[in-house]
This record gives structure tokens, sequence and C-alpha cells, in this order.
């Protein structure tokens, strides 16, 4: 049975981050002097490209799952490990879901600041987590 202990820490680091991403949707900001993505001016994933600092939100914030989901993975292993369940590798073998979390964090963080920017710094980032 988990307890709903487990879920604390990954909701709460995940409301901060959302908080955050929130306030950096209010901020004025131009992402004209860094080099553009290689989508624009009109390929840019079915979403339309606006003005200010997150240039797509919805491909923007659909990224945080991959942040959430991460963080529980974390979360998960860490349960198993204090609780020495050693059923399957990803039990048994700790780096390997702190690996497989932190890999899920990197996607989400990478692909939401392309999504964000629309710059071409981004796009490596995305590209990379992915």
């Amino acid at each position: 049975m988990i307890g709903r202990s487990i879920f604390t820490m990954p909701f709460v680091v995940f409301g901060l981050i959302v908080l955050f991403s929130l306030a950096l949707n209010g901020m004025d900001y131009s992402w004209a002097n860094w080099t553009p993505a290689s989508c624009l001016p009109n390929d840019c994933f079915c979403e339309a490209v606006r003005d200010g600092f997150i240039r797509q939100p919805i491909n923007t914030y659909s990224n945080l799952a991959f942040v959430l989901a991460g963080l529980m993975m974390i979360a998960f292993g860490r349960d198993d490990w204090s609780r020495g369940k050693r059923n399957n590798l990803m039990q048994s073998h700790r780096a390997y879901l702190l690996i497989f979390g932190f890999a899920a964090i990197v996607i989400g963080v990478g692909s939401f600041f392309y999504h964000a920017s629309l710059t071409f710094i981004g796009q490596w980032f995305d590209l990379m987590g992915m």
C-alpha cells in the first residue's frame, strides 16, 4: 500500500514549478535577440506563435507532465529502496529509477524552454533531452 506521504514532495516541488512558470508567462520579454528556431516563421508544431516570454503556451505547459512524471519516479524509487522492495531491476538497482526520473525531468525542462522561447538553443536543449 502506497502512503500519501510519498506524493507530498513531488507535488510540492511540481506546484512550485507551475507557479514559477505561470509567473514567467506574465513577463514582458522578447526572444528577438536570440537565434530563432529552425521551425520559424510558419512551421512550429501546430500552435500559433505569440509574443511574450512563453511563445507557445499549450506546447510549453504540456511538457510539465514529464517533470511531474520524473519527480514521481524518483519518489517511488526512494520509497521502494527505503522499504527494501527488490522485485525487479528498477527496484533492485537504485540508479535505474533515478536516471529514468532525471531523464524525464530533463526532457520536460528542455522542451519547456524550447516551446517557450522558440530559439535555436532551446531547440538544441529539446533534442538533447530526447
